[in-house]
C-alpha cells in the first residue's frame, strides 16, 4: 500500500488506496503539479527511500499497512532502527518521512507527534550516549582559504581543469549549496567592475523561487573567482544554458548540467590530489569553508548571514563561535 503512494509521489497527490470511492476526488493537472512542487526533488528522493524501507519493515513484521499508523508501530520501528545502529540523523529523517506520509493524506495529528514516539526516540538517544554509541554525525571539514588555495594548484590548464577551478572557486566564494551551484545558468551571472552578482533562482531556504543575489568581489591573485569564471566562459563558449556542464571525451562541452554529487566528487578528488584525507570533505565543505574563513577573518554577523542567506542567525553564529573559540578564551593564560 505504501509502495503505491511512493509510486504516486512523482506527482505528489494524496493517496486514496484506503478510502471509499465516494471520497476520491479527481484533481486537475495544475493542482497535481502544484502538489508535486511543494517539496524539493532531493527531499522527495529521500522520502521515497525512507518509505520503501518502512514499508518493507511493516511487511516483515506483519504489521497493518493502512493509514493512519498507530503510535506503537512507529515507536517499534524507531527501536528497530536503533537496534540496527542506524545513525540518529537517518532515524530523524525517516520519522519526518512518515510524518509527511500522514500529513499529505490529511491525518492530523501525525502519530509521529505523540508523546510515546517522542519519548521512545529521546530514550534511544540517551541509551546510545550511556553505551558510548555515537548520537550525532560528525560534520565534514570546511575547505578553508588555505585549503582551497592548495586545491587550485592541482587544477590543470586544460578545459576540464579550467571548469573545475571556476566551479570550486565560485562555489566557495559564493558560499553556495551544491544544488545552487549546479543549477546556475549563464544568465544568472552579471559581471561588474568590482566583481560579479550571482542570482540564485531557488534554494533550500527559498523554495518559492523569489530569488536571492550573492555578490563576489574581484581580487588580484591567481585564485580570483571572477577571473576563473571568465576564463571558463571564454574557453567553453557558453552564452546561455547551464553555467557548469558535463564534459565529453576530448574536451567537448555538453549541453547538460552537472549533478550535485559531481560537486562532492570534485572536492574529494582535488583534496586527495593535494594530500588531504578526502573522506573528511564533501560538497558542503565549499560553503562551510568560506563561512569559516570569513568568520576567522573578522567578518561581522549581519554581512556574513546575508552572504550565506541564512534564515536563522544562530546558523551564522555557529561559524563565528567556532572561529573565535580560542580568542579571549577564559582559560587563556591561567596555567
Amino acid at each position: 500500500m505504501i509502495l503505491e503512494l511512493i509510486y504516486k509521489m512523482d506527482n505528489f497527490y494524496p493517496d486514496t488506496y484506503n478510502r471509499s470511492p465516494a471520497s476520491v476526488i479527481t484533481m486537475s493537472d495544475s493542482t497535481i503539479e502544484n502538489l508535486r512542487s511543494h517539496i524539493s526533488k532531493n527531499t522527495s528522493k529521500s522520502y521515497k527511500s525512507d518509505l520503501r524501507h518502512f514499508s518493507a519493515w511493516l511487511s516483515d513484521e506483519n504489521r497493518p499497512v493502512d493509514l493512519p499508523h498507530r503510535p506503537e508501530t512507529i515507536a517499534d520501528y524507531i527501536s528497530y532502527l536503533d537496534d540496527c545502529d542506524y545513525a540518529v540523523r537517518t532515524i530523524e529523517r525517516r520519522i519526518q518521512a512518515i510524518s509527511w506520509l500522514h500529513a499529505i493524506n490529511d491525518y492530523h495529528p501525525s502519530p509521529t507527534k505523540t508523546d510515546l514516539v517522542r519519548k521512545v526516540f529521546t530514550g534511544s538517544k540517551k541509551r546510545r550516549a550511556e553505551n558510548g554509541r555515537q548520537t550525532s554525525v560528525r560534520s565534514k571539514e570546511p575547505a578553508t582559504v588555505d585549503i582551497i588555495i592548495d586545491l587550485m594548484s592541482y587544477c590543470g590548464s586544460d578545459i576540464n581543469g579550467i571548469r573545475d577551478k571556476a566551479l570550486l572557486l565560485i562555489g566557495w566564494a559564493g558560499a553556495l549549496r551544491r544544488s545552487e551551484l549546479v543549477s546556475l545558468l549563464a544568465s544568472d551571472i552579471t559581471i561588474t567592475a568590482k566583481g560579479a552578482d550571482i542570482f540564485i533562482r531557488r534554494s533550500k531556504t527559498d523554495q518559492t523561487g523569489k530569488g536571492q543575489t550573492v555578490s563576489i568581489t574581484k581580487s588580484q591573485t591567481d585564485n580570483c573567482p571572477i577571473r576563473a569564471l571568465m576564463a571558463w566562459l571564454q574557453v567553453s563558449g557558453i552564452r546561455s544554458g547551464y553555467l557548469f556542464r558535463r564534459m565529453y571525451k576530448g574536451g567537448k562541452v555538453s549541453e547538460f548540467g552537472l549533478s550535485d554529487r559531481t560537486v562532492a566528487n570534485l572536492v574529494k578528488h582535488y583534496c586527495q590530489l593535494a594530500g588531504y584525507n578526502e573522506t573528511a570533505f564533501s560538497g558542503h565543505s565549499l560553503r562551510s569553508g568560506l563561512l569559516t574563513s570569513a568568520a576567522e577573518n573578522g567578518s561581522d554577523l549581519i554581512p556574513l548571514a546575508q552572504h550565506a542567506r541564512h534564515s536563522d542567525m544562530n546558523q551564522t553564529m555557529h561559524y563565528i563561535r567556532k572561529a573565535n573559540r580560542y580568542k579571549n578564551n577564559p582559560t587563556s593564560g591561567l596555567l
